[in-house]
């Protein structure tokens, strides 16, 4: 019969630390300080290798093309805003307006990030849609920021919210 100090098990990361648990994967001996729960079960750190989805992996292309593309789309809304005067036509249609503006802005940093998500990709859309604000008023030769203005505070929010949700 096999003494107890024979059929002892360590860990492999940590020689002097005595365990009973296996990766599920490998099968190598692990302590409770090298474990990974997955969904899967108990994993060494090397066979957990936990990596974000693609989807979330964002190059410096998809950051340079995303923030362009909400700049330049921010800029032309700014531009068609102040021409075409949404403020006038009430709250209603300037929740509509905000609506149609975050789903024009989703779409194109959603084009020009090649379909990526993630935080840096929503701030994108978010300071597209500021920008086309801050513009409006400034061709309106009003302040940057314009106390009183529910109209275009309710457009420009509500666009955000409906382009951020949708790139979350």
């Amino acid at each position: 019969m096999e003494s107890e100090a024979e059929s002892a098990v360590y860990c492999r990361r940590h020689p002097d630390t005595e365990t009973g648990l296996l990766c599920g994967r490998c099968g190598d001996p692990i302590c409770p300080r090298c474990l990974v729960q997955t969904p899967v079960g108990a994993r060494c750190r090397d066979c957990a290798q936990f990596r974000r989805p693609p989807v979330y992996q964002l190059g410096p292309r998809h950051y340079a093309l995303a923030y362009g593309a909400a700049l330049g789309t921010g800029a032309a809304m700014g531009v068609a805003w102040w021409f075409v005067g949404i403020d006038a036509f009430g709250l209603f249609l300037a929740v509509l307006a905000g609506a149609g503006m975050g789903w024009a802005m989703f779409r194109v940093v959603d084009w020009a990030a090649a379909g990526k998500r993630g935080p840096a990709i929503q701030a994108a859309a978010a300071l597209g849609l500021v920008v086309a604000y801050l513009l409006r008023n400034t061709l309106d030769f009003d302040a940057l920021l314009v106390s009183g203005d529910l109209s275009g505070l309710t457009i420009v929010s509500v666009a955000i919210v409906v382009a951020v949700t949708q790139i979350r």
